[in-house]
């Protein structure tokens, strides 16, 4: 195993672009970023090896089932961005226990599906840290951005605080998050937020030192591949902070929680060297998202009785380093303390 680890990595360093380009972070950083990625995605090629346990099959078919049911545009979301790059939707009618309506986004990402995976899961990786202590500072105990639990390779368990406009108290998420591959083309990554006392979350783990109120994120990543190593991404988001804010405050900013398919464009952009029609390819997603809501099997499903995606195949090639090559051609209930509380003469109930 340790000969093929290495071999793997000397693969990926040969293709590692360049750090002469200024992408506004140490390259030293960026290196360490891009083997982090290319160790993630070992698991992501290996799939095969990955034993997924009943618990984290749920998860999964869960938000596929979700996904399915998203699926038609025109009833459930409402354009709110124009924008053909990065359309952005808002939902029109969400369950009855939602104070937040989700949004959704898509974009085409020049890199593999599994680097766009990886990246995505790589939750403490320099460049998110960085992101991180530019909007909320560098105090890991009063503002952490951890993960508290590696269950496996494609499960873990993530803690981080934020901060909010004044005068409100910065908010914290405990999230849960999986990744599965669903075809050879597919991968879908969902994050929810669970229980204190749920599978896998440490017992007493650590949180903020400042009064947070615990808040609850739900998202799901469906990932498929393009020709010419692209990818086309839809992420599904709701996000309510709780607290005293109410619901039409937090639903008209909710499009906000849609930067990181912006930031994965931009990262990734840099490098692009295949030159590509985004109006072409979204024209062919369109018609792959009407396959994908008629032939998502709701009575059918795998040999084990789970969702599949239904998505034609799109794979030119099987070889690592073509799946390497990043150019053009994340809810139950929370326990209490640890500094997590109400805001004070507030219930932390949103209302």
């Amino acid at each position: 195993m340790m000969m093929q680890t290495e071999t793997f990595d000397k693969l990926v360093i040969e293709q590692l672009p360049t750090w002469e380009h200024n992408r506004d972070f140490d390259s030293r950083e960026e290196e360490e970023d891009e083997l982090r990625y290319a160790q993630m995605m070992m698991p992501m090629l290996n799939y095969e090896d990955e034993v997924y346990s009943d618990f984290e099959e749920g998860i999964i078919n869960d938000a596929l089932e979700d996904v399915h049911f998203q699926a038609n545009d025109e009833a459930t979301w409402k354009t709110i961005d124009k924008n053909e790059q990065f359309p952005r939707m808002i939902g029109k009618k969400t369950a009855t226990d939602e104070r937040v309506k989700r949004v959704k986004g898509s974009a085409i990402i020049p890199c593999s599906p599994e680097k766009m995976l990886a990246w995505t899961f790589a939750f403490n990786s320099n460049y998110d840290m960085s992101l991180h202590h530019e909007a909320n500072g560098t105090n890991s105990d009063e503002y952490p951005n951890v993960v508290l639990n590696m269950v496996n390779n494609h499960h873990h368990i993530v803690y981080y605080a934020m901060k909010v406009p004044y005068p409100l108290q910065p908010r914290s998420f405990l999230c849960r998050g999986i990744w599965k591959r669903t075809d050879e083309d597919t991968y879908v990554l969902v994050y929810r937020t669970p229980s204190s006392t749920s599978f896998g979350v440490p017992p007493n783990y650590p949180r903020s030192t400042k009064k947070v109120i615990p808040s609850v994120y739900e998202a799901t990543w469906l990932i498929r591949r393009l020709r010419n190593n692209l990818c086309h991404c839809t992420y599904m988001v709701m996000a309510d902070i709780k607290g005293n804010v109410p619901a039409a405050v937090l639903n008209h900013g909710a499009a906000g929680a849609l930067e990181k398919l912006k930031r994965a464009y931009q990262y990734f952009e840099k490098y692009n060297t295949v030159e590509y029609d985004e109006k072409e390819l979204r024209e062919e997603m369109k018609q792959e998202e009407m396959e994908f809501a008629e032939g998502y099997g709701m009575e059918g499903g795998g040999k084990d009785g789970g969702m599949v995606v239904s998505v034609s195949t799109r794979r030119s090639t099987s070889t690592v380093s073509s799946l390497l090559r990043g150019k053009r051609g994340e809810g139950g209930e929370w326990g209490e303390g640890g500094g997590e509380e109400k805001e004070e003469g507030k219930e932390n109930d949103g209302s």
